[in-house]
């Protein structure tokens, strides 16, 4: 039903994100994922509005009374020191929706500045975390805010360093085309792109702790 009324419509869409963001802030981190999967069927919704709703949940927005609304990467960040339970949770909700909507690993993708730390943060949970393997543990199901070392964390942990992987990868081979003249400017640029201004635009960025 939730579906069905937000296709298409912007404004109601904006005040069901509004909602279920403020919930994900607010809400144990137990119920978290019922919340994030329906973050996740409300973005893999084909529509007009698909673009925006995906701008709006990762990055925020301002509702229409000029209320601030914390998007994903925020919520994480501000989340990762007081409850790395619920940080985790959303970064997998990330991880997961990257790797089932194109669009979305295409939005990450463009700017990995924006989330790499992220990435490194949860390198340095694991790596700081005890962990045996035959304990039942998880992230999703107990009441605690403590993150747990777990198998799914370490899965989504290289998933997502495997995306910011595939960034480094693109941009060594527009750089290699830049390099030798294999990539041509698009035609409405007033000036050609160079290999000396691609370099001082890309994000630089490290895989190991920040």
């Amino acid at each position: 039903m939730l579906l069905y009324a937000t296709r298409g419509k912007s404004d109601f869409s904006r005040a069901l994100l509004r909602e279920t963001l403020h919930q994900c802030a607010v809400v144990s981190a137990s119920e978290l994922k019922n919340l994030t999967q329906l973050l996740q069927e409300i973005l893999v919704l084909e529509d007009c509005q698909q673009f925006n709703r995906l701008q709006c949940v990762i990055d925020g927005f301002t509702d229409k009374d000029g209320q601030s609304v914390e998007g994903v990467l925020a919520l994480i960040q501000s989340q990762q020191s007081s409850d790395s339970r619920r940080a985790y949770q959303l970064m997998k909700f990330l991880v997961s929706l990257a790797n089932r909507l194109q669009i979305a690993k295409d939005y990450l993708l463009q700017s990995p500045c924006k989330w790499q730390w992220s990435v490194n943060w949860l390198k340095q949970k694991i790596e700081q975390s005890y962990w045996s393997p035959h304990a039942d543990l998880s992230n999703e199901n107990s009441n605690t805010r403590i993150f747990q070392r777990t198998t799914s964390a370490q899965v989504t942990l290289e998933e997502a360093t495997a995306l910011l992987t595939e960034f480094e990868s693109s941009d060594m081979e527009t750089e290699t085309d830049l390099e030798f003249g294999l990539a041509q400017p698009a035609e409405n640029d007033e000036t050609p792109t160079t290999l000396e201004s691609a370099s001082k635009s890309k994000c630089r960025f490290s895989l190991g702790p920040s």
